[in-house]
């Protein structure tokens, strides 16, 4: 079994070899200051065929962000200097990137307002990596579901 994330938040899990059935390979940014979080991920998320850049400071994530165009983003919400929620509303998401909250204090509020700055989700800490491959097929297919929708009101707007 492997671990995703550090001791003092052991969840453990079956490996699992291969991709996971729905997802295609993705640019991957993740951005929490625990390192033995942000190893677990990068190497899980490598071992699916995903690129993934792991940073352990909000202001090393956006330089990133200006240099690289992301599917998707985990971040985490309690970080030193400046948290996920500030990384959040400084990040000018662009539509197409999927931002997943990654936290261990789940509250409402933290939430709602990650929420309202662009996320699309949460998950919360602890999580294996089969929550996790859940959490992006999810996230995907509703982004795609989204831009999909999108896409047909702009078509059907354009044809009349």
């Amino acid at each position: 079994e492997q671990v995703i994330v550090c001791p003092a938040q052991v969840k453990k899990h079956k490996s699992v070899t291969g991709k996971q059935e729905g997802i295609q390979v993705m640019n991957i940014l993740v951005l929490d200051d625990d390192a033995c979080v942000l190893d677990a991920m990068r190497s899980m998320l490598q071992a699916k065929g995903h690129h993934v850049d792991a940073v352990d400071h909000a202001l090393a994530a956006l330089r990133l962000m200006k240099k690289h165009t992301y599917d998707m983003v985990f971040f985490d919400y309690v970080m030193p200097d400046k948290d996920g929620l500030w990384f959040l509303e400084h990040a000018d998401l662009p539509a197409r990137t999927t931002a997943v909250l990654m936290t261990g204090y789940g509250t409402a509020d933290l939430i709602n307002n990650a929420l309202e700055l662009g996320a699309s989700g949460y998950i919360l800490k602890p999580f294996t990596m089969d929550q996790l491959m859940q959490h992006m097929a999810f996230y995907t297919t509703q982004e795609k579901a989204g831009r999909l929708r999108h896409d047909e009101s702009l078509a059907l707007s354009t044809a009349q």
